[in-house]
């Protein structure tokens, strides 16, 4: 007793970029941009076979009766290598569309954090809105979602631009 199988799940390999390098690009040209993947992890299926690692049975404390057999489909925050595999599913759906989508591509490899996507571009009104548009589209392709992006230094009036998906 007092033992439970994300004990002994190892943590996964360190592939989170560090942010120290990300916030630093992410101040280099003028206009900044700030996405937030909804519910990343959620956006992950399991295989069926580490589907049965989270199966549990339910009864609702109904003791007379035989309990319900459930299995969690999606990878589950708190899991010891959620982090891991979450960031090298992002990465590789990014690797997977490179060749249509090259610049949201090499955004989201080197310039994610967790669930968030940090980049800084030229103008808001060419780079800031491409760059966004093929990123949502590319992350789509695997399952993933822009809750919305935030876009600074709105040219014209200096304030900030939010647009939500």
């Amino acid at each position: 007793m007092g033992h439970t199988l994300n004990d002994y799940w190892a943590k996964g390999s360190n592939v989170i970029n560090d942010l120290l390098a990300v916030l630093i690009r992410f101040r280099q040209e003028s206009i900044a941009l700030a996405g937030d993947i909804s519910k990343m992890y959620n956006a992950i299926r399991l295989s069926p076979l580490d589907q049965h690692t989270h199966r549990f049975v339910w009864r609702n404390l109904e003791t007379h009766r035989d309990p319900d057999h459930y299995a969690l489909l999606t990878v589950t925050f708190g899991d010891r290598p959620s982090g891991a595999i979450s960031t090298l599913a992002l990465h590789q759906t990014a690797k997977m569309y490179q060749h249509i989508y090259p610049d949201a591509s090499n955004m989201v490899i080197r310039n994610s954090y967790v669930d968030d996507i940090l980049q800084s571009v030229e103008s808001v009104n060419d780079d800031a809105r491409l760059i966004t548009q093929q990123t949502e589209k590319m992350l789509a392709c695997g399952g993933f979602r822009i809750k919305h992006w935030i876009i600074s230094g709105n040219e014209k009036c200096g304030s900030n631009l939010q647009i939500r998906s």
